[in-house]
């Protein structure tokens, strides 16, 4: 175990299980990144996550659990929403390199954040059909065992966060959704990857933050989860961001390649919103920065107000949303030979939906190889 980064060893197993998708990586280029970009089709429905579970001999496996709420359990409204939590990991036994990481951040609180990197898997076992974590290790206990259209059990102890719980996830609405690409294997220089996120999910029961019980009856959650083979060397930044409402959530993932001298524009979102699901590809959103905010923690400046806009494949405005951080917190990550800024943010917004006033609270990653003057 080691709280420095440890490289990836590129062994001749891995060479030899994956030639086929080294060479399709190595062909790739700005073409490639734009023929998946230009040929996502917006779609009517979801695609229901047919890859939640681990266990499909793939080279990597990575994923994320949130957990927003209110700190002094008072969950009326989503408005009350001043903490996330979230864990990350990633598994590669054929590379000898397995990452575990929680943050908790709050606006009464504070952050706080551990990191762990091993050689060896610690991952105790793996499912092929369900979405399903069971890892012990010295700081963390967590147990996520579930499938879509079934209620996901969530067990964890987090000790670098003083945080545990006992809770049940299940979907606001079975559309809330987004498998990206159109459920296809997306191609890059860096990446042969399956990627989903499932980003409105009601959270209930017991949590304990700094050894007070909080009752949870109307937390919210999110997962994501990912196989294939993924590295953030093309990444020029992006900006994960959920939006969670009384009656539903928006999430966009924006996440703009550096391939060669060039900088692509990449990314797709989802909204369920009164039952009403709607997608957007590349060209139905916008995220538009309004302030920055200096910060002595990086050496850019810190976004902190944007204008969310999304529409439909019409040009018909579904979202207009003002969102401004409530808290923040950026640092320079270095792992495995690369480093970066992330920011990691508590929103909050406020406009219309199909013209009708609306609100939320919500979170942002925010990874950034740029420094804004």
């Amino acid at each position: 175990m080691s709280e420095t980064s440890i490289d990836p060893t590129v062994t001749k197993k891995f060479i030899l299980k994956n030639i086929k998708k080294l060479i399709q990586m190595r062909r790739a280029n700005g073409g490639t990144g734009k023929y998946f970009v230009n040929s996502t089709k917006r779609l009517k429905a979801p695609i229901i996550p047919s890859f939640e579970g681990s266990k499909h001999n793939q080279p990597m496996d990575e994923g994320m659990i949130y957990i927003m709420f209110n700190s002094e359990g008072d969950d009326s409204s989503v408005m009350n929403i001043d903490t996330v939590w979230r864990v990350f990991w990633l598994f590669s036994p054929d590379l000898k390199f397995h990452q575990i990481e929680t943050y908790l951040i709050s606006e009464k609180l504070g952050f706080r954040k551990w990191m762990r990197f091993y050689p060896d898997s610690i991952l105790n076992n793996s499912s092929k059909q369900r979405f399903h974590q069971d890892i012990e290790i010295d700081i963390i206990k967590m147990l996520m065992d579930g499938k879509w259209g079934e209620t996901y059990l969530f067990h964890f102890d987090d000790k670098g966060a003083k945080l545990s719980g006992e809770l049940t996830y299940q979907p606001i609405d079975p559309k809330a959704t987004l498998v990206y690409y159109n459920d296809r294997t997306v191609l890059g220089p860096t990446i042969y990857q399956r990627f989903f996120d499932t980003f409105g999910l009601k959270a209930s029961g017991k949590l304990k933050l700094d050894g007070k019980e909080i009752t949870l009856n109307n937390g919210r959650g999110i997962f994501e989860h990912g196989i294939g083979i993924f590295a953030l060397f093309n990444i020029y930044e992006w900006r994960w961001m959920n939006i969670q409402f009384d009656n539903g959530a928006l999430h966009i993932f924006h996440h703009p390649l550096t391939i060669g001298e060039e900088v692509i524009s990449a990314g797709e979102g989802a909204s369920t919103i009164n039952n009403q699901w709607n997608h957007y590809i590349h060209g139905d959103y916008e995220i538009k920065e309004l302030e920055y905010e200096t910060t002595d923690k990086i050496t850019s400046k810190v976004p902190v107000r944007w204008n969310v806009v999304t529409k439909n494949g019409d040009g018909i405005e579904i979202l207009n949303l003002q969102v401004t951080q409530t808290m923040y917190h950026p640092w320079l990550n270095e792992v495995a030979g690369d480093s970066y800024f992330i920011i990691n943010y508590i929103l909050h917004a406020k406009g219309t939906f199909m013209g009708e006033p609306i609100q939320g609270k919500g979170t942002m990653e925010y990874l950034m190889r740029r420094t804004i003057e």
